[in-house]
């Protein structure tokens, strides 16, 4: 049995109801660490993410690196990350816990995980993993109800899917409860809704759409008002921000790949090596070729 299959919500399966119809190729998989260590997970080999992904780490050491970011873990640590991200995870131990991965239609099928995304600085999402602290009292009730939602992917039973949707949800309830508690809440909806579509748009069109009048018009307000709302959520303009995605993919590649700075800056969108080399310096402050021989000696092969 293939358990590594997309979840086909079109597909003629029982008990699919009309909502997940809408979604006819939500990606799901959960399976646990123990079963991918020295395999998929852990290895030590840069990933760039097509679907969210959450790791749970209940035992075991390590240090986890989404694109230039180290975060050290041990158990009771769950990692939420995002599309796009590039992660790697190096283990001092060995790791037991769950791996979980959703494409982007189950996610907004389960409005609750969506609105977790939501309630956290809209701006961080493009760049740091949520990161969820699990003490002892809900640890329990949380891997009881993993072991549950692992036990129906594994399984091909009546009314499956609707199962998997339930019980993801109440997962990510127990995430957000623990999460959004340490948080200030937004007061201002509809702004916390807007920053969030922004940094969504900047994500798949950053290669192409440099300017904040692009992403305005796309959204159907004026680009002072985005500037307004971006700033206010963030401390930093729209523009910034639009920057910071495009150094941000530029860093990814000079660090983690072999091509030249002239195949990165073609890439990103730029027809002019010369003006992408002085970007990236006058938004890092170091020349491209010092970063990447910097990264090539700090990662030998």
């Amino acid at each position: 049995m293939n358990m590594n299959a997309t979840i086909s919500l079109s597909a003629p399966q029982p008990g699919i109801s009309v909502d997940q119809q809408r979604a006819p190729y939500a990606h799901f998989e959960i399976h646990s660490i123990q079963s991918l260590t020295g395999n998929k997970l852990t290895e030590g080999v840069p990933k760039k993410l097509q679907h969210y992904e959450i790791i749970y780490i209940t035992r075991g050491e390590g240090q986890l690196i989404v694109d230039l970011n180290t975060y050290h873990f041990s158990g009771g640590r769950i990692f939420c990350l995002f599309p796009g991200q590039l992660r790697t995870i190096k283990s001092s131990s060995q790791m037991e816990g769950y791996y979980i991965t959703a494409s982007a239609d189950f996610i907004y099928l389960s409005q609750t995980y969506s609105n977790l995304v939501e309630s956290r600085q809209p701006f961080q999402s493009a760049l740091e993993p949520l990161d969820v602290q699990i003490d002892k009292e809900l640890s329990g009730e949380i891997d009881e109800l993993l072991v549950k939602l692992k036990r129906e992917y594994e399984n091909y039973f009546l009314l499956r899917s609707e199962i998997l949707f339930g019980l993801f949800k109440v997962f990510a309830i127990y995430l957000t409860r623990k999460y959004v508690t340490k948080r200030s809440v937004n007061p201002h909806k509809r702004d916390n809704h807007l920053a969030s579509l922004f940094f969504s748009l900047l994500q798949k069109n950053y290669k192409t759409k440099k300017m904040v009048i692009d992403y305005a018009d796309e959204m159907c307000i004026s680009a002072s008002y985005l500037n307004h709302v971006i700033k206010k959520n963030s401390g930093f303009s729209a523009s910034y921000h639009i920057q910071q995605q495009i150094v941000l993919e530029a860093k990814r590649q000079a660090k983690y790949s072999d091509r030249s700075m002239k195949e990165i800056a073609y890439d990103l969108g730029f027809d002019d090596v010369a003006h992408f080399s002085k970007f990236f310096k006058n938004n890092t402050g170091v020349t491209f070729t010092c970063f990447k021989q910097f990264h090539v000696h700090q990662n030998p092969a």
